[in-house]
Formats: C-alpha cells, structure tokens, sequence
C-alpha cells in the first residue's frame, strides 16, 4: 500500500472540507421573541450574532464598533446603504440623509432592541431595498450591552411581558439617558464620539418604553423640547415630520400620541412632556443641530405588540425620510451652515432656564388596565384594556425661557493654573473645537458668580449647581487662553455648556467648582463680537 499517496488523498479530502466549510453561508439567526412566542429578550451574545450574520452576509453592509462598555463589551453600530459605506466622506458623497437609529439605552426597555434585530434580518433578506437607495441607515441595537444581560423577573415586573429583562443603569450605576451633557461612561462618551460627532446623521431615534399614567395609546413620542432648538428643526418635526408619521402609524392601527404623564395622576389634571434639558439624549442632539424622536412604546402594552408598533414606527420614520431625501439633505446644509457666520457683527440670546409654555387643548385617547398581581413576590403587572375613551385634553407640550443669556462670539476658559481641565476634558467629549491662543486686549467680559447653591442630593453620582452672577468687562488682558468659538453648527450646546447659569451645562454639573465662588472671578471669559 502506498501510504504517501493515502496520506496525500486524506490531505486533500480535509481541505476540500475546509474550503466547503469556510465558503458556506452562516446559519441565519432566529429570532428569541419571537422563537419563544414573546415570552423572552434577546441576550447580548444574541444580538452580536445577528450583527456578524449581517457583515457575513451583507456586502452593503458594515459594522463599525461605536465603543465600548465598562466591561468591555463592543457596541455595535450597523451601517447600511445600497452600497457599503465605511465612512462619514463616503456616506456624505451618496448626497443622502443618514438616520440613526438607536435601541436598548434602558436594558430593561427591550422591544427596540428585539424590532431593529428583526430589520437587520430583513434587510439581508434582500428586503427594503427602496430605501436603501434613498437614505443612508445606522442602527446600534444595544447600546446598553452590560445592563442588557442582568436578567431578572422583578426587573420592570409591571411591564406586559417578556418573562425576564435587563436593568436601567449602566455597570456604573448611571442612567445613560441622564449623561449626555457630562458623558462620564464609557458608552456616552462613545455614542457622542464616534455615532454623533464623527458620523454626524441628520436624525438621531432613541427607542424606549414607557410605564406611567393610564392612557389609551399604543406608543408615545418626542421631538426635541429645549427652545434653544434651531427653529427650522422645530419647525419641520411639528408641521412637516410628525403628521406623516402619525398618519401612517394610524394607517397600521396604532394610536400614538407626544410624551408624557398626566401632571397629577389624573386626565383633568392635564398631560405634561418631559424636562427640556439636554441630559435626555433626544434634546442634546437638538442641541447638536439635528433632528430627533423619540419613541416610547406603552409599558402595558403585551411584549409582541410593543416590538411591533416600534417596528412600524421605526418603518414609517425611515420610509418617510426616504420619500423626503431631497428636502431632508437640503435641511441638513441649511443645518450645518446656520450658524457659520454668526457673531461677526451681531449677538442674540438664548434660554438659560425653562418652565412649561401655556397648554394646547388637545383631543386625547384615555385607557385603563387591570393587574396580575404575583402572590409570590407581592408585585403586580399591567395589561393594557382594549376599551378606550375620548376627551379633550390640556397638553403641556412645550417650554418657554425664564431667563436668557446672550450667545458671544467666542467663549475663552483660563486654565493656567489647571484648575478648569475637567472643564476642556468635557468639551473633547463633546468634539467642540478649541484653540490655544495667546490673548491680549481689552474685548473681554468675565463671569463673576454672584450667587451658587448646590444641592441637598446627589443626582447621577454629582451635586447640581445653580448658580447667578454677572459678566464683568475686563480692562486689558494678557494670557495664553484656551478659545471657543460658536460661529459653528454646534453654537447652541457650547451656549448650554459654557454659559454658568444654564441648568445643565458644564458649570451646573460642577466641573468648574475649583473655580466657582460666589464673588470669585470664575475663568470663563466671553467676547460678544468678533
């Protein structure tokens, strides 16, 4: 017998298994709500398998890594067109919108996170493909990887279902719906870094659920709510945007309605929206000169139904934005320009702090639920009723400014001494450019603090400043600064963040408390024109 040629064949029968092997499709994941008839979330690994099924078998597809967890888990960010695009130029070079989409920010808020796995299948299922030639689409399933896999059944036991989700926070303990504006987790820090400043999509979609008051809507809604809003974004959410949305989410029999709760507890009361503040993601990416929504699926609403009415508005936003592309990439310049010549011969003014505008009457949908209530845990779940009513409504819907600041040229933070590097750390974050500069002139005012109060409590591990004062002109300054200039689409954050008295900037959340006493000069410095 002759071994050599045995060994030879027995060689080259393994490689030809090898290469067979290596050039076979991967399985196609199931889906665990739906495989488990809507009794189960995915895990984390779970969704990861879905995301190396798409850049396995997508070639318009690419899956680019956001950042990571305090654990050390990878986001995902899956990017899909009818090409595959691997960067922003590339992205900006079709000439068309790019729409992110964003799941699992609260790990026990599940059904996004369920609907965008389910897209993801069908996109490479060959499925969708009219609107992959219009809009360019990211989607980032679970943001909360480390939250997402902390299952247990008396997490968010009041909601209708699946048996067993994710908590809110992240490892931290944060809520990362309350760090756009300090971005002190990993996750904040990688979603602004890299999903928002480095991709830079015209809308940013934020998918949540929401428990709360008793109302007979499916799903709820946000646009952005802060009023130092670019008001073309206002503008064309409200008139344009949101009646088309909401005209095909009926069109699928859903009722949807804005945000909210009733202010207490009662319809008569009134329904009221959510803070302004750009701590909520949706409103910081106002802030950013983008569109945003936010969605929030009704808590008592069965887990299937959830996922399916998240799915659809998720559909019915990207199909609109694809019907839209022209107009939605001329507002994006329009966007990215608005601000580009500011400050060169005038100043206006922004809100610093924000109280509810007068209400809209409204026709509004009530509901009821009843209760499962668990004997063994003594906790009850609610199961939204089929019977609904109809009433008007008062809808506090919107804020107005209590007091206003004037936006300078440019802002300027004296960090000779080292005491404001949490201060320049926080503008990195946030990607707003700085220049070193050698200053010297007398076209300065300097923030004097007149008044600071800090809270009783820790809110998100930090004591909240409010604080009052005055800009106080300088007669003549020589020294190496650090500069801020606004004349940039990014003009309103650096206001809300480097402006002293607004309610959630930098000095609000107590970066600069080296440097803020009542009395002290601060080293914050502005200068009104250029």
């Amino acid at each position: 017998m002759d071994f050599g040629f045995c060994t030879s064949k027995r060689l080259l029968t393994l490689s030809l298994i090898l290469l067979v092997t290596a050039c076979s499709s991967p399985e196609k994941p199931t889906l665990p709500a739906e495989t488990s008839n809507y009794t189960r979330t995915a895990t984390y690994a779970e969704v990861m398998n879905v995301v190396d099924y798409i850049a396995a078998e997508m070639s318009n597809a690419y899956v680019d890594t956001m950042g990571h967890t305090t654990d050390g888990k990878m986001i995902p960010l899956v990017i899909l067109s009818d090409q595959k695009i691997t960067s922003p130029d590339e992205a900006k070079a079709l000439g068309r919108p790019l729409i992110f989409v964003m799941a699992n920010i609260h790990a026990g808020e599940v059904e996004g996170k369920d609907a965008m796995m389910k897209l993801l299948l069908e996109f490479s299922d060959g499925m969708h493909k009219e609107l992959l030639s219009q809009i360019t689409i990211m989607i980032a399933p679970i943001y909360n990887a480390d939250g997402n896999d902390d299952f247990a059944r008396t997490n968010r036991i009041t909601q209708n279902g699946p048996d067993s989700v994710g908590v809110r926070p992240n490892r931290q303990g944060y809520d990362l719906n309350r760090d756009y504006m300090k971005l002190e987790s990993p996750e904040a820090k990688a979603l602004v870094g890299r999903a928002f400043a480095h991709w830079d999509p015209l809308l940013f979609m934020d998918l949540h659920t929401t428990n709360g008051s008793h109302h007979g809507y499916h799903l709820t809604y946000s646009t952005p709510l802060n009023p130092n809003t670019h008001p073309q974004i206002v503008s064309f959410q409200d008139n344009v945007m949101m009646p088309a949305i909401k005209e095909a989410m009926t069109a699928k029999n859903w009722r949807i309605f804005e945000y909210g709760n009733f202010v207490r507890n009662e319809p008569d009361s009134g329904w009221a929206t959510f803070s302004p503040q750009p701590r909520y993601g949706t409103n910081y990416y106002g802030l950013r000169n983008g569109l945003s929504l936010l969605s929030e699926s009704y808590s008592y609403v069965d887990f299937k139904n959830r996922v399916a009415s998240t799915y659809d508005f998720v559909m019915s936003t990207l199909r609109f934005c694809a019907e839209q592309s022209y107009q939605l990439t001329e507002l994006k310049n329009q966007l990215d320009s608005a601000y580009v010549d500011y400050g060169t011969a005038t100043t206006d003014s922004l809100g610093l702090t924000f109280t509810f505008g007068e209400p809209v009457l409204e026709p509004f949908i009530t509901g009821s639920v009843d209760t499962l209530y668990h004997a063994d845990i003594d906790r009850n779940t609610y199961r939204m009723l089929e019977e609904t009513g109809e009433r008007t409504i008062r809808n506090f819907r919107s804020f107005v400014p209590t007091s206003y600041g004037v936006v300078p040229y440019a802002y300027y933070v004296d960090n000779r001494d080292g005491m404001m590097d949490s201060v320049l750390q926080k503008l990195y974050s946030h990607r707003i450019p700085t220049e070193f500069v050698s200053f010297e002139g007398n076209n300065l005012e300097l923030f004097v603090p007149g008044t600071v109060t800090k809270a009783d409590r820790p809110f998100q591990n930090r004591f909240i400043n409010r604080v009052s004062g005055s800009w106080v002109p300088v007669d003549s300054l020589t020294a190496d600064l650090i500069m801020i200039r606004t004349d940039n689409k990014l003009r309103n954050l650096i206001f809300y963040l480097l402006e002293p008295s607004t309610d959630d900037g930098l000095v609000a959340w107590g970066y600069a408390d080296k440097k803020i006493s009542p009395g002290v000069p601060s080293g914050i410095y502005r200068q009104l024109l250029k």
